[in-house]
């Protein structure tokens, strides 16, 4: 009987501890760091706490998270530079997440430092597109071996308000090719930053690559149809040794918004079995007629 009482109890002392463990492991965890910041980037920092042997990095909460930051405190972690000593609030939510963050010292310029060295770095460099992604460019410069990577400057605040890379810079980065020769224009704003990008040249094809088909040309052979389309006209026409005939139009001439008036009367005027001859030139519809003669009618059958 005592042995059931004893037992009784211990299983009680057990699940009381484990339902309080429970309850402590799903409390927020938060707390106070103070030191000095070592990294940061667009939307994080990180913290080298007093008496702690590595950083650790903090995120900010935003909008529609159970305790928003705001916006200034955001901004705030943008401009503090690198080497500044502060005070910070945090909360674990998946992530440590900055409540708040206070400067408490400058960074130290040291002796025989001045104003001038924390003046922006900023530059600019020529050379060859090594490696690219969707918001950012690696340039090798000329003489350097290994490439530098360049991103764009953040625009419109936090995320959820609309902020990202500035998006004229992704568009040109984008439509940067590979192995162009470019000229950059950066500074430096936590990290390099692309001010402006101009392509110098763009890659040569490889040799290998075939050759792209002509944009001109003078062709001859037989009239196999014709077919007004609009106010222009289509005529196919076979040429020597081809299996099937090929569409021509009459080209358009911008000057009278029309097909050229001299070129579609003579296209109008061929019959089917006319040999004839013509100049052509490609457009983004096809082969268009610039030139056009009839070379032979068909012989009338006694």
């Amino acid at each position: 009987m005592l042995a059931r009482i004893a037992l009784a109890g211990l299983l009680g002392l057990l699940n009381g501890g484990l339902a309080a463990a429970q309850d402590k492991k799903d409390e927020p965890r938060k707390g106070t760091a103070t030191g000095v910041v070592a990294a940061k980037g667009d939307n994080w920092i990180e913290v080298k706490a007093d008496g702690e042997e590595k950083a650790r990095r903090y995120v900010p909460h935003f909008p529609g998270r159970p305790e928003g930051t705001e916006k200034a405190t955001l901004e705030l972690m943008r401009t503090i530079p690198v080497g500044t000593r502060v005070n910070l609030d945090w909360l674990f939510a998946e992530r440590m997440r900055v409540m708040k963050i206070e400067v408490l010292k400058q960074k130290d310029k040291g002796p025989g430092k001045d104003d001038k060295k924390e003046e922006h770095r900023k530059g600019v460099v020529t050379g060859l597109v090594t490696a690219k992604g969707d918001n950012w460019i690696e340039v090798t410069a000329d003489g350097e071996e290994k490439g530098r990577r360049y991103v764009p400057h953040w625009r419109g605040g936090a995320p959820a308000d609309g902020g990202g890379p500035d998006k004229e810079m992704v568009a040109t980065i984008k439509g940067t090719p590979l192995k162009a020769r470019v000229r950059v224009e950066w500074e430096f704003e936590e990290r390099a930053r692309v001010v402006k990008l101009e392509v110098l040249k763009k890659p040569e094809p490889k040799k290998d690559q075939p050759a792209k088909e002509p944009r001109t040309g003078s062709m001859s052979g037989e009239v196999k149809a014709t077919k007004e389309q609009g106010n222009n006209v289509v005529i196919e026409v076979l040429a020597p040794g081809e299996e099937k005939p090929r569409p021509y139009f009459v080209q358009w001439d911008p000057k009278i918004k029309g097909p050229i008036p001299e070129v579609l009367k003579a296209v109008k005027a061929a019959k089917a079995g006319d040999r004839v001859a013509f100049d052509w030139e490609a457009t983004n519809h096809g082969p268009a007629i610039v030139k056009f003669a009839v070379l032979k009618k068909p012989e009338e059958k006694k």
